[in-house]
């Protein structure tokens, strides 16, 4: 889990895909398939029932994704939302609105702010679509001892 925003926010990834096109016809549409990075990162074989939240993967991929300022104001929101409430809504909503909002202000790329909310709203719905619940990446230490 403590490797997740490292693996997220790989900032070769982006260096690595060609969104230099102002125009939208003209941009890659497989350069969007990071969104797919965040899906991957929800499933387990762990437990039945559970989807893992993708915490670290999202502020990694958003601070390779968004200018500094943005990521690092949508991280402080995120994780105080997240010990504030424990939840794993407000950790997600308050995030990406924090991108929305501090994107669309400080003229971020649009190219890129559109799939960085999406990293947000995936986990948000994906509990709604499945039925299944977020849970955190950790080992439970709560089991029996031997």
């Amino acid at each position: 889990m403590w490797l997740d925003p490292l693996r997220g926010g790989a900032w070769w990834v982006k260096e690595s895909l060609t969104l230099e096109s102002v125009r939208w016809e003209f941009v890659p549409k497989v350069d969007y398939s990071l969104l797919v990075g965040v899906i991957a990162q929800l499933y387990t074989r762990r437990e039945e029932g559970v989807l893992l939240a993708p915490l670290g993967w999202v502020l990694g991929a958003t601070a390779a994704l968004m200018p500094g300022e943005v990521a690092l104001v949508s991280a402080i929101v995120s994780i105080t939302g997240l010990f504030a409430f424990r939840n794993f809504f407000t950790f997600f909503m308050g995030g990406g609105l924090a991108v929305v909002f501090l994107g669309w202000v400080l003229g971020a790329n649009v190219l890129w702010l559109g799939p960085t909310i999406g990293l947000y709203f995936v986990p948000l719905i994906a509990p709604f679509v499945t039925g299944k619940t977020l849970e955190l990446p950790t080992r439970d230490a709560s089991g029996p001892t031997k």
